[in-house]
C-alpha cells in the first residue's frame, strides 16, 4: 500500500491534488515507518519522500517534530531507525 501511495504523486498531474487525502495517508505511513521490517520501512520512507517532494514539506506540519520525537524517544531501535531513515528525506531536499 505504501508503494502505491508513493507512486500516486507521480501519476497525477498536480501532486497537490492529494492534499485532501493527506490526513488519511500520513497516519498510515507513520505506522509503517516504524515497522520491524527494514524493507517495509524503506518503501514507506520512499513513499513519504515522494509525497513531500510533490506536495511540499508545508503540507506535512508537525512531521519533522514527530520524527525527532520518535528518534529521541525511549522506544525500540526499530522505531528510532525508521524515524532516522525518514528524517533524512526533508534534510536532503534542502
Amino acid at each position: 500500500a505504501a508503494k502505491i501511495v508513493g507512486n500516486m504523486s507521480s501519476l497525477i498531474n498536480d501532486p497537490k491534488d492529494m492534499v485532501p487525502y493527506q490526513p488519511l495517508i500520513l497516519p498510515e505511513l507513520k505506522k509503517v515507518l516504524i515497522d520491524p521490517s527494514p524493507e517495509v520501512r524503506g518503501i514507506a520512507g520512499r513513499a513519504l519522500g515522494s509525497l513531500i517532494a510533490g506536495m511540499g514539506e508545508e503540507s506535512f506540519p508537525g512531521l519533522i517534530d514527530w520524527l525527532v520525537e520518535t528518534l529521541s524517544a525511549d522506544s525500540s531501535g526499530v522505531e528510532r531507525s525508521g524515524a532516522a531513515q525518514e528524517l533524512i528525506v526533508p534534510i536532503r531536499n534542502y
